[in-house]
């Protein structure tokens, strides 16, 4: 294992603890690490660990680096080395790192966290900062460990990524030193993307499955009745993991009127009415007690909905749809200008 490397002084920069390993004080590996969907890479575990200490890209050496994943870690600043102790460290300049995350074909990246431990010299908070394409974006959370008197300090930082317009594919996130004599020690790297991954199953469509839609307006397959811009419906998903503890299920809401912005409130229930009930100019599922939840604005479209579930709210199978403004007002039902999604079904252990 790695000893960790104490930087009182530049003189001191080789100085080693004589037994303890590298490892994070307070480690912070998120709740979904390992499910369905995810990548973890781990730098620094253990010697050789960082081999290049300028220009060249550093591997992930934690053997529980989730197989094919091959981001890379570069430091960009001249004049560090690699320790003896296999941390990167820099007697005369700020150490400044690059963390890139191939592209993963397909895919849509929703949250990076990351994790970083160094010795000696304080990072730049400013310079945590993660670019998928669109410019740079602060963490959503950030939060600084130290550790004294061993002038160590843990940085954990994460970035959520959910509501974004675009389809993320790759990231690249940046983080830097504040001064010279700072060792980096240990970096963690957990992505999440969407994948096939979603967070419970759809049910009770529009799409002539079960009941019909008011006014014959039934929609595509697996979505909500027709809208008069968008025969096919308004389909609804939710993604991310379904815990109480972590509470970080998003909704996601396409099909609606793109060429405005049509209000939507989510809707939630424990009972579900299988077939549907015509409500407005769609189907209505959700059954027995409703509660609204989530009110937003489409845009292009869509429209995404963070969602805590809360435990207050309990465990168990709850029923979720989407209930959106609609026009014209005389499309199905003349005392209404609503339309609803298909229903989604979400198990909270």
């Amino acid at each position: 294992m790695k000893t960790k490397l104490f930087l009182a002084t530049p003189l001191l920069a080789l100085t080693l603890a004589s037994s303890a390993s590298a490892e994070f004080e307070n480690p912070r590996p998120p709740a979904w690490r390992g499910d369905g969907c995810t990548l973890y890479a781990g730098f620094g575990t253990d010697c050789p660990g960082f081999t290049s200490a300028f220009g060249a890209p550093n591997l992930p050496d934690d053997p529980s680096t989730t197989v094919g994943f091959t981001p890379t870690l570069t430091q960009l600043t001249p004049g560090a080395i690699v320790t003896s102790t296999c941390n990167i460290y820099n007697p005369g300049l700020a150490n400044s790192f690059s963390l890139s995350v191939p592209t993963l074909a397909g895919e849509d990246i929703f949250e990076v966290v990351l994790q970083v431990r160094s010795n000696g010299n304080a990072r730049d908070d400013s310079s945590f900062l993660l670019d998928f394409g669109n410019g740079p974006v602060v963490p959503d959370q950030f939060e600084v460990l130290g550790m004294a008197p061993e002038q160590a300090e843990e940085v954990f930082a994460v970035w959520d990524l959910r509501c974004e317009p675009s389809t993320i594919g790759s990231v690249t996130v940046a983080f830097a030193a504040s001064a010279a004599n700072m060792s980096l020690d240990l970096v963690e790297l957990d992505v999440r993307y969407r994948g096939e991954c979603g967070a419970g199953t759809a049910t009770c469509f529009g799409d002539g499955t079960g009941s019909q839609c008011p006014c014959g307006n039934n929609g595509a397959t697996g979505n909500g009745c027709g809208i008069p811009q968008n025969a096919a419906g308004a389909n609804l998903v939710g993604f991310g993991s379904p815990s109480v503890s972590s509470q970080d299920v998003s909704f996601e809401v396409t099909g609606l009127n793109a060429m405005g912005a049509p209000a939507i409130v989510m809707i939630r229930s424990t009972s579900l009415n299988p077939a549907g009930a015509t409500f407005g100019d769609g189907l209505l599922c959700t059954a027995g007690s409703v509660v609204r939840f989530g009110a937003t604005f489409g845009q292009n479209g869509t429209a995404c909905i963070p969602y805590s579930h809360g435990a207050m709210a309990g465990a168990g199978t709850f029923y979720y749809q989407g209930w959106f403004r609609s026009t014209p007002i005389s499309f199905c039902d003349t005392n209404a200008a609503f339309n609803l999604t298909n229903a989604y079904e979400v198990v909270w252990p």
